[in-house]
C-alpha cells in the first residue's frame, strides 16, 4: 500500500512572490500618498501668514498704517507647527516669513501682498 503525501499550505516560493510583489506596490504606492500631505503642511503655512497678516490689518485700523511690533503669531490657532522664522516689524511695515515644521516651503506675508512662496519649489 502506498502511502500519498498530502501538503497543506504554500510553498516558500509563492510566500516569497507575494511578499516581492507587496513590496513593489508599497514603493509605488507609498510616496502618491505622501505628497499630498506637504501641500497640506504648505496651506498650513499659508494659512496661518495670511491670518498673521488680518491681524495686523486689524490692528492698523485702530491707528491707521501703524503696526504692532509686540503682536504675538503664536496666538493664533491657525499657526500650529508652523515655525516663524523672521519677523520685522515698524510702524509703517510688517514682514512675516514662516515655514511648517514639517512642510517644504517657506512663505512671506507683508502689507498689501497676497502670502507668497519665498524659498523651495513651490
Amino acid at each position: 500500500m502506498t502511502r500519498q503525501r498530502h501538503v497543506d499550505g504554500f510553498t516558500l516560493i509563492e510566500i516569497l512572490i507575494v511578499i516581492a510583489i507587496i513590496a513593489i506596490l508599497a514603493a509605488v504606492f507609498i510616496p502618491m500618498l505622501l505628497a499630498p500631505r506637504g501641500k497640506a503642511f504648505d496651506t498650513g503655512t499659508q494659512s496661518c501668514l495670511k491670518e498673521i497678516g488680518t491681524n495686523q490689518e486689524a490692528i492698523a485700523t485702530q491707528d491707521p498704517f501703524v503696526y504692532d511690533p509686540t503682536f504675538d503669531p503664536t496666538t493664533i490657532n491657525a499657526c500650529n507647527g508652523v515655525v516663524i522664522t523672521d519677523v520685522t516689524v515698524t510702524d509703517t511695515t510688517y514682514s512675516y516669513t514662516g515655514r511648517h515644521q514639517n512642510g517644504e516651503n517657506k512663505y512671506r506675508v507683508t502689507p498689501g501682498t497676497p502670502v507668497r512662496l519665498v524659498e523651495g519649489g513651490g
